[in-house]
């Protein structure tokens, strides 16, 4: 069961950098050369929105009708990505790929906690943490490898087969055996926190300084609700550690800074220094 959760997880996280040596090729293919970042950004940003969400549907829910949903989804957008023709349908696939792998991403770390001890937890999580390094770090040489063998298309298809026999080992290997939990779910929280980073990137994307204002209010708005409500979406108490505040902004700017360069470097390699 852990090689099929590995795998899952492995392979979500793979799909965020392996169109980076592609996406020249593929744009050459399709065309949209302008809209380069958002296949990108389209699949980043639905599955970190719905990653807090899928984490709440687990839990009342039971972790494993989230895991096949979500790679349900993501397969769906991974073949859906395989067969575009535009720009824009690559970029909808791409976000459709995203919403499955907010679900994988969620609970494949969720049921570790689940079926460990506390001991036996933190080495278990370590070995997860080296996948996702392993998978951005693979991504761009694997989308190279099989662009160089056969059609980019194929970034996407082959995880239709890998997908289908890791969610085959885990529907025999995962017996839930937890309590389910029938909290609230903060609807209102879900839906300004996915509207203030919308506003916010599509804002960025076309300079519209009124969208950023608005993703700013928004925002705000989200802050205020969680503080409020009695089950948040994000519980804001957890900032207040020293700790998780500062490994969470090194984080992200890690993550920025990582991401910006196997987006664009492929990019200028290929098409400026050819």
């Amino acid at each position: 069961m852990v090689v099929a959760l590995l795998t899952l997880l492995f392979m979500s996280e793979l799909e965020m950098t392996i169109v980076s040596t592609a996406m020249p090729t593929i744009t050459g293919d399709i065309g949209g050369i302008e809209s380069y970042s958002w296949v990108f950004t389209a699949y980043l940003l639905t599955s970190t929105v719905t990653l807090m969400i899928y984490g709440n549907l687990a839990d009342r829910f039971g972790r494993k009708p989230v895991v096949f949903v979500g790679v349900g989804l993501f397969l769906a957008g991974s073949v859906a990505c395989g067969q575009a023709t535009s720009i824009g349908f690559l970029i909808g696939a791409r976000a459709l790929q995203g919403l499955g792998a907010g679900a994988l991403r969620s609970t494949a770390t969720t049921i570790v906690g689940d079926i460990y001890t506390p001991e036996e937890r933190l080495k278990m999580m370590g070995v997860f943490s080296s996948a996702v390094a392993m998978a951005a770090l693979a991504g761009p040489l694997v989308g190279a490898l099989i662009i160089e063998v056969t059609s980019w298309r194929w970034i996407f298809y082959v995880n239709v087969p890998v997908g289908l026999v890791a969610v085959g080992m885990l529907a025999r290997g995962l017996h839930e055996d937890f309590e389910k939990k029938a909290r609230r779910f903060d609807f209102a929280g879900a839906l300004l926190f996915s509207s203030s980073v919308a506003c916010f990137l599509v804002g960025m994307y076309q300079r519209a300084s009124a969208l950023v204002i608005g993703a700013s209010l928004l925002g705000a708005l989200f802050l205020l609700v969680e503080w409020r409500t009695p089950h948040p979406l994000i519980p804001l108490e957890l900032f207040k550690k020293r700790v998780i505040a500062v490994a969470t902004i090194g984080n992200a700017l890690v993550g920025a800074a990582m991401l910006a360069t196997m987006t664009f470097i492929p990019l200028f390699v290929q098409g400026v220094l050819g």
